[in-house]
């Protein structure tokens, strides 16, 4: 399927497949049965500047690391981890968001 095969290639910094110039993505209300943890990484999608993961069932985020991210939508998850543990800030490269709403997290 080459939609799969495109989205393997989003964590290939060197390839110019896959979701690393994706500028928007909406998943939200995804949710996925019987999963207990959700993870999404998008650290290598560096034109990425929406962000709508509202209702979804993702527990863990890893921003992307370029910050050209302008609107972020986390509400209503059960967002558990944002980023990486050891940062003090995981917006610290984030110089571009505008808009970032939690409303409702767990």
């Amino acid at each position: 399927d080459p939609l799969f095969n495109d989205w393997s290639q989003s964590a290939n910094p060197s390839s110019n497949l896959g979701l690393k110039n994706i500028k928007n993505l909406n998943l939200s209300n995804l949710k996925i049965t019987g999963a207990t943890s959700l993870s999404l990484d998008v650290s290598n999608c560096t034109k990425l500047e929406e962000l709508n993961l509202s209702g979804s069932s993702y527990t863990n985020f890893t921003l992307p690391v370029s910050g050209s991210l302008r609107y972020l939508n986390l509400s209503n998850t059960a967002l558990l981890k944002l980023g990486d543990l050891d940062a003090e800030n995981p917006f610290e490269n984030q110089s571009s968001l505008e808009v970032l709403d939690i409303t409702g997290c767990s």
